[in-house]
């Protein structure tokens, strides 16, 4: 998501002063993405865990969000996830990207 995200953005932007800016801010595109994509398994996941002796397979899972919660159970817990998922891969893609650059690798 981050290399598409980054394409998107005109090359000039890319190869300016405000490249690490850019670079942050898609950094926090893809984590966004990416939290709104993986959200849903990770709440199963989560279920699963927590329960394991109630649920043994994905299914029942699924059932029981959907029938307790509604659809937007599958989001449940979203926005704090988002928050330090996207901080965590804007920062890191900014740091290597910077790094590379300055390394003369890219």
């Amino acid at each position: 998501m981050y290399t598409w995200t980054k394409q998107a953005v005109p090359k000039e932007w890319t190869e300016s002063s405000l490249s690490p800016l850019v670079r942050f801010s898609c950094g926090i595109s893809a984590g966004v993405g990416a939290s709104l994509v993986t959200q849903p398994f990770d709440v199963v996941k989560t279920k699963m865990q927590l329960f394991p002796d109630r649920f043994h397979t994905i299914p029942p899972v699924l059932v029981y969000i959907y029938q307790k919660y509604g659809l937007k159970g599958y989001f449940k817990g979203l926005m704090p996830r988002m928050v330090r998922r996207t901080l965590i891969a804007a920062m890191s893609w900014t740091v290597y990207e910077q790094l590379m650059r300055n390394i003369g690798l890219k």
